[in-house]
């Protein structure tokens, strides 16, 4: 069984008998995104014991009977009394961050599986930023688009305006008053999107049919970028050629006008911010199509 896409649970073959000891050594390069790392040995099995920040961390066991790794999320003792208010709410912001944690553990230990060598590394947030999203309309009639602003703690960075005509968005960077991405959704239909970078680059995100997940991916002669949702389609993991690069966090479910959006690799900051945007397009046409059958 494939458990790519189990959510806080995940098993891996483990084909070079790794030891608890060396399970850990692997993830001490890590300490700084992922937290304290023990273990404690047992009869049939070694427990390994990573604490994220946060309510929840995970639980590493190596099973010498079964030859498996597996990775399992855990709620802090602390917080067993939060329990039924977080099955009520749905996953919250900690449970989603942690289960984006095990993804990358997962990932680092299966891609060492293969020949010894770790190509897809674990990384943390370097930045938080926060987007959000309201209608430009005259005298509250007129239709004129979408407006999203994005801002850090202190000051606005972007300014992704909507033009339906032409059906895009220009991504304006408000320090350099550069216009630096365009989002053009005119293939919405056939749920492909393009992000064109100035002056040369051009990704075309096109949803992927073999998950029930929501997941987009662009592919150039040198990278692949992968944007892949959780089961609550609240929640979103941002990946460039398997590592993780950023994540998108809707703030508010119920009308997804408000984002959260970790920036891993500060590089690819406005790429992200326009696959923010690229997201919150595609669920209001899927939306509008729903209405329109």
């Amino acid at each position: 069984m494939d458990f790519e896409d189990f959510e806080g649970f995940k098993r891996i073959k483990n084909t070079k008998k790794l030891t608890a000891e060396q399970v850990c050594s692997l993830l001490t390069d890590y300490k700084d995104a992922l937290g304290d790392i023990s273990y404690r040995m047992g009869l049939d099995d070694a427990d390994i014991y990573v604490n994220f920040e946060g309510k929840y961390g995970a639980e590493i066991r190596i099973d010498e009977n079964a030859g498996e790794i597996i990775i399992e999320r855990e709620l802090d003792e602390d917080a067993i009394e939060d329990v039924d208010s977080i099955l009520e709410k749905g996953k919250d912001l900690s449970e989603a961050k942690a289960d984006r944690i095990i993804e990358q553990l997962y990932d680092l230990i299966n891609d060492y599986m293969d020949d010894g060598i770790i190509t897809e590394h674990i990384t943390k947030a370097q930045k938080v930023l926060y987007m959000s999203e309201k209608e430009m309309a005259v005298k509250g009639i007129l239709y004129l688009g979408n407006v999203f602003e994005v801002k850090d703690d202190t000051k606005e960075l972007f300014e992704i305006k909507e033009s339906p005509i032409t059906k895009s968005y220009s991504v304006e960077n408000c320090l350099t008053q550069r216009k630096e991405i365009a989002i053009n959704y005119s293939d919405y239909k056939n749920q492909t999107y393009s992000i064109i970078i100035q002056p040369f680059e051009n990704l075309v995100f096109r949803k992927d049919p073999s998950t029930i997940k929501t997941r987009f991916i662009a592919k150039t002669s040198k990278k692949e970028y992968k944007i892949s949702g959780d089961y609550t389609e609240n929640h979103f993991l941002i990946e460039l050629d398997e590592v993780v690069i950023g994540a998108i966090d809707c703030s508010n479910p119920h009308f997804k006008t408000e984002y959260r959006i970790e920036i891993n690799n500060l590089e690819e900051t406005s790429r992200i911010i326009a696959m923010a945007v690229m997201l919150d397009t595609y669920y209001r046409k899927e939306e509008d199509i729903k209405y329109k059958k």
